[in-house]
């Protein structure tokens, strides 16, 4: 097991010291389907309980396009945690991701060569995916319900349809539970930070994304090879087709053209 019952307690103290999940009930499953369906079945009460869910395993456990995905907690550390709020102005997926990867940052001495961020939900080390996110949402009266789901894997993973990294090929030794905390400080540091400011820290963070190409699956169907070249304060993508249009990406298929990565979500809007 990640994490024992001790540890369970412990974090769980910590935790009410981070303001943001300072009354959120951390919750530990040895098995489940998927922590964010655990989570979203509360969308429906009249008062939303804020919940933190770690998985020791999780059996029906999905990705982008509801790819299937299964594993159990001796590769990877697996949570959700809902919230409720006013709909931000920069996507609650590119803020986790930005919280993921300054944790990330904590443990290393240096931020390793060839770690980055792909628009929109999801950590690489070089060419192969280290973490991915999963964000859902419901509208509430005047709010929005969201439930986040993490899964960072603490060693790659034998699956032959994605090339994976490990935690363990960049961080000498870490502990399941101190990473987590530390993931809660970051998210708490950057949920209330203005757009902008957002904008610019994911890009920095971005590295290699820049530098790739991209086979872009418009919702229509339509399909054009691109190159990212920012993210603007709604969260948006710029990207610049190979005939030199200029397009401006909200949803869709966003595909790495280098073998081995699985596509990310990506709507495409002409500017």
């Amino acid at each position: 097991m990640l994490f024992s019952e001790i540890q369970i307690a412990d974090l769980q103290l910590r935790l009410r010291q981070i303001p943001f999940f300072s009354r959120h009930e951390l919750v530990r499953v040895h098995e489940t389907g998927s922590t964010n369906d655990d989570l979203k079945r509360d969308w429906n009460l009249p008062v939303l309980p804020a919940r933190l869910e770690i998985a020791e395993s999780q059996t029906a456990g999905r990705g982008q396009f509801k790819r299937a995905w299964k594993s159990s907690s001796d590769q990877c550390l697996m949570f959700s945690f809902s919230f409720q709020a006013e709909a931000p102005a920069f996507p609650v997926s590119l803020i986790a991701g930005i919280a993921l990867f300054s944790s990330i940052r904590k443990f290393c001495s240096k931020i390793p060569a060839g770690l980055w961020l792909k628009w929109p939900n999801d950590v690489f080390y070089a060419r192969r995916k280290l973490a991915g996110i999963l964000v859902e949402a419901s509208a509430f009266a005047d709010y929005v319900r969201f439930v986040v789901g993490i899964g960072i894997n603490l060693r790659p993973l034998k699956m032959s349809e994605i090339a994976s990294a490990g935690l363990d090929e960049i961080v000498a030794e870490i502990s399941p539970a101190e990473f987590l905390e530390t993931f809660c400080q970051e998210w708490d540091g950057l949920f209330s930070q203005a757009p902008d400011d957002l904008a610019v820290l994911w890009s920095s963070y971005a590295s290699g994304f820049w530098d790739t190409d991209f086979l872009l699956i418009a919702p229509d169907g339509h399909e054009c090879m691109v190159r990212p070249s920012g993210i603007d304060a709604s969260g948006a993508l710029l990207v610049l087709e190979k005939n030199g249009t200029r397009r401006k990406v909200f949803s869709g298929s966003l595909k790495p053209l280098f073998e081995g990565l699985s596509d990310g979500n990506a709507n495409l809007v002409g500017e």
